[in-house]
């Protein structure tokens, strides 16, 4: 891989392709560093991969830190990342998973899709509400 860049340093697959690696191997920052200059390029194709690499970038970090300090740190980066970079935040079964560890219901669904859709429902809210916060603090 950092051969082709060594010849051609602008290749956006090839670095696209070198931002996905870097995450499977848990070096965030260089990964993040690499997709986040991608993710907006002109070739919409480079772009496209480039934002899926990232969203999975984002999802192995909030993982991390749901791992190592607390769910709500996990969820609220992973919608600030994505929020910072004008892609949509999209829940994923991993994101489930934390989300069910903030999200306290009574409710013992017997239908998936009812809990899906209950998990969906908070997750909007909360992405909603980071939205509303940082409008807040931007005077608006």
């Amino acid at each position: 891989m950092d051969s082709i860049l060594d010849y051609f340093p602008t290749n956006q697959w090839a670095l696209e392709r070198k931002g996905a690696a870097l995450t499977s191997l848990h070096e965030y920052d260089k990964a993040y560093q690499i997709l986040t200059s991608l993710i907006h390029a002109k070739n919409q194709k480079v772009a496209n991969k480039a934002s899926e690499s990232f969203s999975e970038l984002l999802h192995k970090k909030a993982k991390s830190i749901y791992k190592n300090r607390s769910p709500q740190e996990a969820i609220t980066f992973f919608i600030e990342h994505h929020l910072r970079q004008n892609l949509p935040p999209i829940l994923s079964p991993d994101l489930k998973k934390i989300l069910r560890q903030l999200h306290s219901s009574n409710d013992n669904f017997l239908d998936i899709d009812l809990e899906n859709h209950q998990l969906q429902l908070f997750f909007n809210t909360l992405v909603v509400d980071h939205i509303e916060a940082q409008l807040r603090e931007q005077g608006h």
